[in-house]
Formats: C-alpha cells, sequence, structure tokens
C-alpha cells in the first residue's frame, strides 16, 4: 500500500514533477508555505544506507519519492533501483528492481502515479511507470537499437513521457521522446507510431543532452546542439519544442535560441503555464536562466560563476515560484524567483561540516526545496526552510489625521517591506506636547495608536509624530471659543477663558481692572496706573495629566477687596473669587473647568471666597523673612537674566526655586514696568512670581514697600537688595503651601 498524506499536509496550490539532467536539474513550484523557519536546513534520514553511486529527487508539491543506484545488494558490481517515498517523518518502501544495473536514474511524479528511467551498464535506456492503465509496474525492458547517452522523465499533456538521447543508424547523436509502453496512453488524432513509437530530431551538429518539463497543456523538450557552428565563430545553442498533441511537435520555440560558445546542459521547466529554461555556457563558466514570455524569450538570471550542477523545481498557477539550485566550489546556492526578484535559501552544505557535498536533484514538497545529495559517497536529502527576510523599510495606513477641538485617537497600521518580512525594529514618537503615540517602539508589521489632547484654543494647531522613521501630521481645529480681548478682559489659553478683575479700596471707591496680557496663558490688571501691577492670573491646562481638567491660578499684589471672574466659553461656566477688603492676597489655585469641547448649557455663577476677616496666618503658614544682610552700598542696579532692577533702578530682587523632586534653579527675570516684574521658571509662558516695590514716601509711613505674590506652590525664595542703602532681605514661600501675599516696609526713603 502506499503512504497517504494527510488532507491537512497537501498545500492548496498544486505541484507537478519534471525531469532532473544530471548535469542540469530543473522542476517547478508555485507558491511557498508560510511562515517558514529562519534559515534551516533539515537533514532527513538515510534513504538507503549504504553505498550508493547517484540518485534523484521527484515531487508534485504533495508527495516526494526518492529513487537510488545501490552497489551490490544483488548481483556483485551492480546496482539495483530502489524506489522510496517519504511520509512526513520516514522513507516507505515503494519498489527494488534488482534485475537492473542502475546509473544516473530520473523520476517523474504526479498525484499517485510514478515513472523511472536510468541507463544500465551496456548503455541502454531501462524505463518503468505506474500509471492508471497499468496499475502495476510497467517495463518496456531495455532500449538498446543503439547506445543511449541522456534520458529524462516528466509527465505532461496527463501522460507519462521519457526522452532519451542516442546514437542513430547515421552515427548522428538524436533526441527520441516516447509516452510510455504499448496502450492507450499514446493513442490520438496522429495515430501510433511503430516501433518504439517514437520520433526523433537531430542533424549533423549532433546533440549533447535533453530535458523534459510539462504540466496538463504542453510538454516541453529542451535539447542542446554543443557542436553547431555559428555565425559569430563560436560553437553551440539550445533548442526548446513545445508539444500540445502525443505525438508530433507543433512547433519551435525559438530553435537555437541560447547562443553561445559551448551552449549546451538545458534544463526546462514550466511556470504559470510558460517553459524556463536554464543552460551553461564557455565550458560552464556562465548560467543563464530564461522565460518564455509567448512570443520570445527573456533572461532573468545570468551569472558568471562556474556552476557544478544546477536545479529547478515548479508548479504552474498564479504566483508561481521557480526554484534554481547552483553549485561553484564547496557551496551550493538555492534561490527562488516569484516573478519579479530573487530570494535566497539557506546552503545545506553547512549541514554536513567536514564533508565534500555536491547537488544531485531538487523537488519541491509543502512549498519547500528538498535537495537530493551526494554527501562523502552517500546520497542523503535535505530539507530547506526558507530565512525570515528582515523588514528593511516601513509603510503607515495614513500620514495624516483631521480631528476637531476635542481630545481624541487614531490606529495607524505599521506594514514591513519586502511583503512576508519579519523583525526590523522601529520606534514612535509624539511631539512631545499634546501629540503622544503608544508604543513606543516595534518590531516588523504592527500598529500604534497616535493620541492627541483637547486644543482649547480659538486657533487651529498642527503637530507632527514620528512612525517607524515616518512622519504622521495632525491638524487639530480650533475650540468654538467666543472670548474677544479689551481693556478689561483677558482671553486666556487660547481665547478659551474670559477673566476680569474688579477692585474695592479702603475709601469705598470701586472700579474695573485694566487688562494687560503677558503669555497665551498669562495677563494681569492694574487698577490707578499702569506701572502699578495689582493682580496676575494664568490658566493651565492638566488635559494630558492625571488630573485631566483645566485650573485658574492667580494671586494680587494688593490687600484691597478685590473679585476675579473666569468664564469658560466653551462650557459656559463662570467662577468668581473674592479677596476681602485688608485681607493679604492668598493664592487662587482651583481646577473647576473640564477638558471637554463640547458645548453645553451654561453652568449657574458659583463665588469663592479666597480669603476672610480672620486671625493672622500662624508663623510658617505663608511667606517667612528668612534673612536680613548688610552690604556695601552701590552705584545702583544692573538688570540680567536673573535680576529685576525697580524703583529707578534702585531695587535688585532675585528669586529662586526648589520643586518637589528636588531639583533648584534661578527664577528668570522679566520687567513689565519701572517698579513691577515677574520670574519664570520652567517655560516662558509660565508666570510664577510677580514683585513690586512701590514708594511711600510721600505718605505718613515714610517707607519703601515690597508686594510679592506667586502662581505656584513650589518653594522660594525671593531676595530685595536696596543698592543705595545696603540692606538685603530674603523671602521664603514653603514647599507645598500656597504663596501667600508679602508686604513688607522695611526700606528708608532716600
Amino acid at each position: 500500500m502506499r503512504p497517504t498524506r494527510h488532507a491537512t499536509d497537501t498545500p492548496a496550490c498544486g505541484r507537478r514533477p519534471v525531469r532532473l539532467h544530471p548535469h542540469a536539474v530543473l522542476t517547478i513550484a508555485s507558491c511557498l508555505a508560510a511562515g517558514l523557519a529562519s534559515g534551516q536546513v533539515t537533514v532527513l534520514p538515510d534513504p538507503v544506507p549504504g553505498d550508493t553511486t547517484s540518485g534523484s529527487l521527484a515531487g508534485d508539491g504533495s508527495r516526494l519519492v526518492a529513487v537510488t543506484c545501490v552497489t551490490g545488494t544483488s548481483l556483485p558490481g551492480q546496482s539495483d533501483a530502489v524506489v522510496k517515498e517519504w511520509d512526513g517523518s520516514a522513507w516507505v518502501d515503494l519498489e527494488t528492481f534488482p534485475d537492473y544495473d542502475c546509473w544516473a536514474p530520473s523520476a517523474a511524479v504526479k498525484g499517485t502515479f510514478t515513472e523511472l528511467a536510468w541507463i544500465d551498464d551496456d548503455g541502454d535506456l531501462v524505463y518503468f511507470e505506474n500509471v492508471s492503465a497499468y496499475p502495476a509496474w510497467m517495463s518496456w525492458g531495455r532500449l538498446a537499437l543503439t547506445r543511449h547517452h541522456g534520458k529524462s522523465t516528466a509527465f505532461g499533456l496527463g501522460l507519462p513521457y521519457v526522452a532519451w538521447t542516442r546514437t542513430d543508424l547515421d552515427g548522428l547523436e538524436k533526441v527520441w521522446v516516447d509516452c510510455g509502453p504499448e496502450g492507450p496512453t499514446c493513442s490520438g488524432a496522429e495515430g501510433v507510431y511503430g516501433g518504439y513509437r517514437s520520433f526523433g530530431w537531430g542533424g549533423p551538429n549532433s546533440v549533447g543532452s535533453v530535458s523534459l518539463a510539462g504540466d496538463d497543456a504542453a510538454l516541453y523538450v529542451a535539447f542542446d546542439s554543443p557542436f553547431a557552428p555559428l555565425t559569430n565563430g563560436g560553437t553551440g545553442c539550445v533548442n526548446v519544442l513545445k508539444l500540445t498533441r502525443p505525438t508530433l511537435p507543433d512547433w519551435w520555440l525559438g530553435p537555437c535560441f541560447a547562443v553561445g560558445s559551448e551552449a549546451g546542459a538545458p534544463d526546462v521547466a514550466v511556470v504559470s503555464g510558460q517553459p524556463v529554461v536554464a543552460w551553461r555556457e564557455y565550458a560552464g563558466r556562465y548560467l543563464r536562466v530564461a522565460r518564455w514570455n509567448g512570443s520570445s524569450w527573456t533572461v532573468i538570471r545570468s551569472l558568471d560563476a562556474r556552476p557544478e550542477t544546477f536545479a529547478f523545481a515548479v508548479v504552474e498557477g498564479s504566483g508561481s515560484t521557480l526554484f534554481l539550485a547552483r553549485q561553484s566550489g564547496p557551496s551550493i546556492v538555492v534561490e527562488s524567483w516569484n516573478g519579479t526578484s530573487w530570494s535566497a535559501w539557506p546552503d545545506p552544505v553547512a549541514a554536513f561540516p567536514g564533508k565534500t557535498v555536491s547537488v544531485l536533484d531538487l523537488a519541491v514538497l509543502d512549498g519547500e526545496p528538498y535537495l537530493m545529495l551526494m554527501v562523502g559517497g552517500d546520497v542523503r536529502v535535505a530539507r530547506l526552510s526558507a530565512g525570515v527576510t528582515t523588514c528593511s523599510s516601513f509603510s503607515l495606513s495614513s500620514t495624516l489625521a483631521l480631528p476637531n477641538a476635542a481630545a481624541g485617537s487614531t490606529t495607524v497600521t505599521v506594514t514591513g517591506s519586502p511583503t512576508g518580512c519579519q523583525g526590523g525594529g522601529w520606534t514612535a514618537s509624539g511631539n512631545g506636547s499634546w501629540i503622544t503615540v503608544s508604543p513606543a517602539s516595534g518590531t516588523g508589521s504592527g500598529a500604534v495608536t497616535v493620541s492627541w489632547s483637547a486644543n482649547l484654543s480659538a486657533d487651529s494647531r498642527s503637530g507632527v509624530a514620528t512612525v517607524a522613521a515616518k512622519s504622521f501630521s495632525v491638524l487639530q481645529a480650533g475650540a468654538p471659543h467666543s472670548c474677544t480681548a479689551d481693556a478689561t478682559t483677558l482671553c486666556l489659553l487660547g481665547n478659551r477663558f474670559r477673566v476680569t478683575s474688579t477692585y474695592r479700596d479702603y475709601g469705598g471707591g470701586t472700579g474695573t481692572g485694566k487688562a494687560v496680557p503677558l503669555t497665551t496663558d498669562t495677563g494681569y490688571f492694574w487698577y490707578f496706573t499702569s506701572a502699578n501691577v495689582e493682580v496676575v492670573a494664568k490658566m493651565v491646562s492638566f488635559c494630558s495629566g492625571g488630573t485631566h481638567n483645566v485650573g485658574v491660578y492667580a494671586n494680587g499684589l494688593t490687600d484691597l477687596g478685590v473679585t476675579i471672574t473666569v468664564t469658560d466659553t466653551v462650557t459656559g461656566l463662570t467662577v468668581n473669587y473674592a479677596n476681602p477688603l485688608g485681607t493679604g492676597f492668598r493664592l487662587i489655585r482651583d481646577g473647576p473647568f473640564s477638558c471637554s469641547q463640547g458645548a453645553s448649557a451654561p453652568a449657574p455663577e458659583a463665588t469663592v471666597v479666597v480669603a476672610g476677616p480672620g486671625p493672622s496666618p500662624e508663623p510658617g503658614a505663608g511667606w517667612v523673612l528668612r534673612s536680613v544682610a548688610a552690604v556695601e552700598p552701590s552705584a545702583g542696579c544692573t538688570p540680567d537674566t536673573t535680576s529685576l532692577c525697580l524703583l529707578n533702578d534702585r531695587f535688585r530682587v532675585t528669586s529662586t526655586y526648589r520643586d518637589y523632586g528636588g531639583g533648584t534653579g534661578s527664577g528668570k527675570a522679566v520687567r513689565l514696568t519701572s517698579d513691577t516684574g515677574y520670574f519664570w521658571f520652567f517655560e516662558p509662558a509660565n508666570v510664577e512670581v510677580v514683585a513690586k516695590m512701590v514708594s511711600f514716601c510721600s505718605s505718613s509711613t515714610h517707607n519703601v514697600g515690597v508686594y510679592a505674590n506667586g502662581l505656584t506652590d513650589l518653594a522660594v525664595t525671593l531676595t530685595v537688595t536696596d543698592t543705595q542703602m545696603g540692606l538685603v532681605r530674603s523671602y521664603s514661600n514653603a514647599l507645598g503651601r500656597p504663596f501667600e501675599l508679602i508686604r513688607d516696609g522695611p526700606f528708608a526713603c532716600p
């Protein structure tokens, strides 16, 4: 019984064997199996342990049959033909032919059918077949008219064919082709020829070798004329015949088309219904591969290293793949061609260290090439698994997102190239602010999520993320804001928030603060003179942080009665923050505003009293006078990046900070008026501390005072130096405590 392959082991794409010439071997396969192991060579068990002289390997994609010539098993000095089939784990005996001396066998397989041919020690052709018409092995016996030199087997037109070369009675070498023993398999419109039912070609130029390949539509016969004189003074050409009827050739596909010095040893296969032929030139120094496109031959491979043997494997069908094995020196090079490019397979020689290895044959099983090798006098079979190609470049499924102002995300697919590649690392990153990408890295094909935060500005914005070295652009619409800045209104955080201020003084007078924007997020108000800053406010987005809200920070350099009104023009929420008259302004630090960009019904106003009448804060609850020192008076203050020079450059004001992580630094100074300035710590748009110097030299107190406040709860030290009097005073706010108004009047009038 023949071994039966499991249904799940049979690939969807069929495969058809082709006879492999002892000097040039050819077979075809239509598709590569998916998920191949990376560059593996698997040596199968020895099909026939012992001294073997030669062998052949045949397959149709779902069956693999090995024929070996084994020395001395029956008659001394002769070799038996041993036929075995691979069942996926072991070799299974099919037949042994002990009565025919075996050398350089040839085999072909189609479904459950097998045909064999070899040349015996007398030079006669020996042929066996096992086909539907003859379920047992059928033999022609020996064809011994004259001496035979080459042979090839293949299935074509649904029939088993054998071709051979022999010296005819006229002394010329000719090619003969036959389609099996006597019976219905060779009958047809042309009838059955007498004798061996064969037809031959040849001429005065003689024939060197022959190769067959076929499919259900045609049979192709390739043979060489190595000594044909050429017009260029050289010798040698290759011929290909196409048969679409069992007995007669239909036409020549370019007789003597491959022209070159000593062009010969052709091997032919069928790829997508068209023949492919390979041959050697110049004593084997060059290897050419050409494909018939229906009207002419196109060279698809040209190699200038001497191949000792070469092989193909093929099956017809769309997306067919051509396998080429060649040998030059100790290495065996196996490649596959997908119709546009060549891919390398692992070298099987590495599996036999210290051994001399040469190629005998090639076949395909389940999309993978199997090589029959001569390894130090023993025939072995090796399976090659394609090395996985590492992705060398990547493309993105999209490169642009056009979201509205709301926070959102999109999935971007990363596809590696070439097709089917694996591995190859890539990284992904956002724009460092409002665009983020996850994950931050990957290998091969994959996907990332590109996310963006809500745009709180009325203006659109754009940013670029980088994914696998490709740019992904985000163009986000602005929020539908309605804030319009004027003399008394600050429009902050992209014009989403409207901020105004009113005051009441000790005499009962009231008024509206005059607004001055500092950055897109921060501004201040003055009440009586433009040089006298009274209240500073800023809006801070935490939409990318854990709290996911928008906060308001405000503080004042005054103890007047103050109301600050903040309106979210998107949601309609309005919040009033009040500081009672006579109370030192304390830091307003509140986060009631949503990150949502969706419009909602206006929320009712809420009033928040920041500080009311009552006992003074306990020591340490607010700012602390840290130190008082005397220095030599100087000519005045010189401003720099960290120093404010206020009140006619008499006073130098500096600041330092310490954050929650232990980091420290000096504030960067920005002068607003002759009396007022501010400091930023981390970025210019983020105002942290505001300070002003106020002269009361015309009043009853007759002194100069310092007023300062902060929009932070970091640890801050503010240092004020009177360059005329040499007095230095330092004020500190503890880490984690909201900043409270510093109002101190220790400095003397001139």
